[in-house]
């Protein structure tokens, strides 16, 4: 009998966790994008022991965009401002993104794919003075969007095709803070 109600317990716990993290709310009126799947799983840093033996080729990975070559992204945010390290422009193709959280607060990254003929000033329209109360427009994709704890980085590893993008970092809460990143023009063939 106790193991049951310990059994409930841990999936109520469970159950909560998942609707608080997954409830979020829009602005009245805005239409909510339907869900995306990234093409690669995200991984955070630092690993955790229990990841490190389940895979035996696991290898540390960067924590800066010095640590890697090709295409990287680096974002960072220290609690007042988020700042971008590397191309802004760049052909499609394999890329990384580092986001660094130097802040003492959890903080949000989303690299956003423009799905229509909006421009990088329209991005920057939209989200005005940061920290901006606005979320992300409703003519974007995710590509990335998660959480780093504070002091933390993150690591993706991805393809991006021939599009525009932007990148923010977030806070989550009443009111929501964005602060604009940068904007990304990919392009398809040779750069110009």
């Amino acid at each position: 009998m106790k193991t049951d109600l310990q059994w409930t317990r841990l999936m109520l716990g469970c159950l909560l966790v998942a609707l608080l993290t997954g409830c979020a709310k829009a602005a009245p009126g805005t239409p909510i994008p339907e869900p995306t799947a990234m093409a690669v799983p995200p991984t955070s840093i630092p690993i955790s022991p229990i990841a490190t033996l389940t895979s035996l080729a696991m290898t540390a990975e960067p924590t800066s965009c010095e640590e890697v070559d090709g295409n990287c992204l680096e974002l960072t945010f220290d609690g007042k401002s988020c700042t971008y390290e590397g191309p802004k422009e760049l052909q499609s193709g394999p890329v990384v993104l580092v986001y660094i959280n130097k802040s003492e607060q959890l903080a949000n990254v989303a690299l956003n794919q423009h799905t229509g003929d909006e421009t990088i000033q329209d991005a920057i329209d939209h989200f005005g003075e940061s920290p901006s109360p606005k979320p992300c427009p409703a003519w974007k994709r995710d590509i990335v969007r998660t959480f780093v704890l504070p002091g933390d980085a993150y690591f993706w590893e991805g393809k991006l095709e021939e599009a525009t993008y932007h990148m923010v970092c977030y806070q989550e809460g009443s009111p929501l803070k964005v602060w604009f990143g940068t904007g990304l023009m990919v392009h398809g063939g040779s750069l110009p």
